[in-house]
């Protein structure tokens, strides 16, 4: 049984895949199997992967019908055997050469830990990489929505594989990633970003998040921030506040297309509490006007 499972989702990414692919098989730490998901790819991303798996005996290949995204995950998730799970898009790349070996010896020495981010590069900008233990759920969902030093990618990390003994990824849903992540918080109890190496995260006109946005990537936008609030603990007043003004920005965009299936009239705001929260002053006005007018009214005034 390898220690480590590698999966990685591919669609259509010839010009990408070798190089993320070679960077993985160089790793310094060999224990792993590296699961690549052939998800119905219409280039030869297929027989790349073929070719990999005949020459390297921990490669394995699930050729299947095309999924998106969240199918492919959820078919490597099946497959993997490994004590810890990592993702990596067939566009990305590592840059060291030692990530996997510095991050699992790390897990190995601290069992506290169940997952570790491994810092990232963007093509418009670089990440700090800056060393930090988080070591409660509400630090955890203060450095991610307030000061930004945890994301929710799913390909940025290395996790104990029971984080994923039960939990999916949505099929067919936009913001997978951001949706899942409060799940995979509630199921931490520390969190570790690493100074080590950068995963390289490509970002190019064919990708998803850089479609325009439509009706249903509104919606998906929406159900991802219901779920942060169905999941946040009480006591995080501020992030409350922000994931709600983000959501509430979000369904006043979604009347443009005149759709109001999505509720949100399950979550509320306490007034009190907001006076003491120390958001951005508009964010708090106009959250005030939401509790003292209600939705109906509210959407009359800023639509």
């Amino acid at each position: 049984m390898p220690k480590l499972s590698v999966i990685v989702p591919v669609y259509n990414v010839k010009k990408y895949l070798i190089e993320c692919l070679n960077s993985i098989l160089s790793q310094t730490f060999t224990d792993f199997e590296l699961i690549l998901v052939n998800d119905g790819s219409t280039d030869n991303c297929g027989e790349i992967c073929d070719k990999y798996a005949s020459q390297d005996s921990r490669v394995v290949v699930i050729h299947k019908e095309n999924g998106g995204l969240s199918s492919a995950r959820n078919s490597g998730l099946e497959y993997a055997s490994g004590k810890y799970i990592t993702f990596i898009d067939s566009d990305d790349y590592y840059t060291n050469e030692h990530i996997y070996e510095q991050c699992i010896t790390k897990l190995e020495q601290n069992n506290e830990i169940d997952f570790i981010q491994i810092s990232h590069i963007h093509v418009e900008r670089v990440t700090n990489n800056t060393e930090m233990l988080l070591e409660s759920i509400e630090d955890i969902y203060i450095q991610w929505i307030k000061n930004k030093f945890i994301t929710n990618y799913a390909c940025d990390k290395i996790y104990r594989k029971q984080i994923f003994e039960k939990l999916r990824y949505p099929i067919g849903q936009n913001y997978e990633d951001r949706y899942v992540f409060p799940k995979i918080i509630k199921l931490t109890k520390k969190c570790y970003i690493s100074p080590w190496g950068y995963y390289y995260y490509r970002q190019h006109t064919d990708q998803i998040t850089r479609k325009t946005i439509s009706e249903s990537v509104i919606i998906d936008q929406i159900k991802a921030d219901q779920n942060i609030l169905k999941n946040l603990p009480k006591n995080l007043n501020e992030i409350y506040c922000t994931v709600f003004y983000r959501m509430l920005s979000n369904y006043m965009y979604l009347l443009k297309f005149e759709n109001k299936n999505i509720d949100i009239s399950m979550f509320e705001i306490n007034l009190l509490k907001l006076i003491f929260t120390p958001c951005k002053i508009g964010i708090k006005i106009r959250l005030a006007i939401l509790k003292i007018l209600g939705l109906k009214i509210y959407c009359k005034i800023f639509k």
